[in-house]
């Protein structure tokens, strides 16, 4: 049964009763308001972008309601309902018909003097935005010049009458033919992918993200022939492929569809031609299993394990290889220096490189070091090398099979802990930082899944992960996206530098979905959270870093003795990706504060 339609449609029913409710009838729609959304946000069936206004409204209203708050809530409601009305994969016009025209059914009971410019800001948009299009298609009606246009527009939506207990679209049925051969060959599939892996490397085959898992399959058409499908896997008892029977229209990329409480650990959204399923061979494949074994040997891998793995692939290129000793190799004519255990951070890397007599061509990583280390060897003229990539390269030029060869005869010497279990909750982040829309349509969700970033990364960082979401300050003038309790784990760390050289009591981390780079007024804003008791130092979330204006602005901060970092969506996806091959992400901060302050 899909949750995410049938909550989704509750939600829109809601609506409708609200709009043309009693005073006396609001508390009752408020609890049912607010049960429903609660159980979207438990089993994350989609987003839920309201504001902390909206909440604090609701629950006043479950109260017992007024006028006043029907009307706020109804507002905030509609702009939500009507930006998750395209949202979802594959939405189209013609299938999302029967919720645009109740949304604005529900405007207009209200008179035009409330409700003729709801979404106005959404609709003046000039760029296209699928979350937002549902103004778009209405933008000639949602702001009108006068009551008379406005009331002939509510009079041709109610030309034909809306029964609201069967306005909306029943599950049409996928095609048995294309339902059984989908489930065919992803079970073949499927098969196969178990088998090699334990076949091949039966000590480590729990470590792999889709061996034995609980495989929800959900399609939805996009064209007549076109198909998309969302593949989503779960911790489970039995490894089993579940096709879910009907047309999809109503899910949401990389969540939920039915209420799982078990763990995702992997999602995947593709698609398919009718009668043409060529593409689905691309799941489950052997290529895919190379890819996860060179990240798993790479990221468990001894420094001597992975010296051997080095040499093999660059002998694989042609290249003379001499192990110089355990940290240097001669390739042809030039050395390499090897840097396999954790990356030090950017100033004790240097120190070790001006240290060596040596002249080296390159420095190798396990994977790839952050921006300011690259630049930083830029700067000696010296170039980096990562074998997680090199190892990726051969399985993508179709040489996964010498990746298999050498790791299979090597898995004795992979120690495993727990942290592989961390790595799928990486590429989920991943997919949906990508996925998210930037702009205001996407704020909430930004700051959702930013959240869950910033704790991925640095949770055991901390001796005590206390955080708190849109934290107030003591005036309540100011409220703060993320906070969290500087409880530093390690003396020697950046927390702790940050404790001591900004009496950082508190992480404060401001979240800026902007479409664009940060200029200087959007970065200064953030610095109104500073002050002697919480700290003066702040993380801003940014999805495209900041202009010139805004670099000038963190350089004068700095120099006033304010630290302003800014992450940007490429600098959070590299971190992400720091922590799953076993670096630590943290070093990246403390990098980027180093060269921040190398600029002064």
């Amino acid at each position: 049964m899909n949750h995410a339609k049938i909550l989704f449609e509750s939600l829109m029913t809601l609506h409708y009763k609200l709009c043309r409710a009693s005073n006396n009838e609001l508390k009752g729609i408020g609890e049912q308001i607010k049960e429903n959304l609660h159980y979207v946000e438990k089993y994350k069936l989609f987003p839920v972008d309201l504001s902390e206004h909206f909440w604090a409204q609701l629950a006043l209203m479950c109260e017992g309601g007024s006028t006043e708050l029907k009307l706020d809530i109804s507002k905030e409601l509609y702009l939500y309902l009507g930006k998750m009305t395209f949202s979802f994969e594959e939405s189209t016009i013609i299938n999302m018909r029967p919720y645009t025209r109740l949304l604005e059914l529900n405007r207009t009971e209200y008179p035009y003097e409330q409700a003729n410019d709801w979404g106005r800001e959404y609709a003046e948009i000039s760029y296209y935005n699928k979350e937002i299009l549902f103004f778009a298609l209405n933008r000639n009606h949602i702001s009108l010049t006068s009551k008379e246009e406005y009331q002939t527009y509510s009079n041709e939506l109610r030309k034909d009458p809306i029964d609201i207990n069967a306005c909306f679209p029943e599950e049409c049925e996928l095609p048995s033919a294309l339902c059984e051969e989908v489930e065919k060959r992803l079970n073949d599939n499927y098969k196969k992918y178990c088998d090699y892996i334990d076949e091949h490397y039966p000590r480590i085959k729990k470590a792999f993200p889709a061996y034995h898992k609980d495989v929800r399959v959900y399609i939805t058409s996009r064209s007549e022939k076109t198909y998309i499908m969302m593949l989503n896997m779960y911790e489970g008892l039995n490894s089993s492929i579940s096709v879910y029977p009907n047309v999809v229209d109503i899910m949401y990329r990389f969540l939920n569809v039915e209420p799982m409480t078990e763990r995702m650990t992997n999602s995947v959204l593709t698609g398919f031609e009718n009668s043409d399923y060529s593409s689905i061979s691309n799941i489950f494949c052997i290529s895919g299993i190379h890819h996860d074994l060179n990240r798993l040997f790479v990221r468990y891998g001894s420094n001597e394990v992975l010296t051997d793995y080095l040499v093999y692939m660059l002998r694989g290129q042609l290249k003379r290889v001499t192990i110089i000793n355990e940290n240097i190799l001669k390739v042809d004519d030039e050395k390499y220096l090897l840097m396999f255990s954790k990356i030090p951070p950017i100033k004790e890397l240097t120190s070790l490189i001006d240290k060596e007599e040596e002249t080296f061509k390159y420095v190798v990583f396990r994977s790839r070091p952050d921006d300011e280390i690259i630049e930083m060897l830029k700067s000696k003229g010296i170039s980096y090398m990562d074998v997680m990539y090199i190892g990726q390269s051969l399985i993508n030029n179709e040489n996964g099979e010498m990746v298999h060869w050498f790791i299979k005869d090597r898995l004795d010497k992979i120690e495993l802990d727990d942290s592989y279990m961390e790595l799928p909750l990486g590429d989920i982040l991943i997919k949906q930082l990508e996925k998210c829309p930037k702009g205001k349509e996407g704020w909430k969700q930004y700051e959702n899944v930013g959240g869950e970033i910033f704790r991925y990364l640095f949770e055991s960082t901390f001796r005590n992960y206390t955080y708190e979401y849109q934290s107030s300050t003591s005036d309540g003038t100011q409220r703060r996206d993320l906070v969290v309790n500087n409880t530093y784990k390690d003396i020697n760390g950046f927390w702790q530098l940050v404790k001591n050289d900004y009496n950082a009591n508190l992480i404060i981390v401001d979240f800026k979905n902007y479409r664009e780079e940060l200029n200087s007024d959007s970065f200064y804003n953030p610095t109104k959270y500073l002050n002697s008791v919480a700290g003066n130092f702040v993380i801003v979330f940014s999805r495209c870093g900041l202009d010139d204006t805004a670099k000038k602005v963190q350089h004068r901060l700095l120099s006033e003795k304010k630290l302003v970092l800014c992450l940007t969506d490429s600098d959070l996806i590299n971190m992400i990706n720091q922590k799953m091959n076993g670096q630590e992400p943290l070093n990246s901060l403390e990098n980027m504060y180093y060269t921040l302050c190398k600029k002064q």
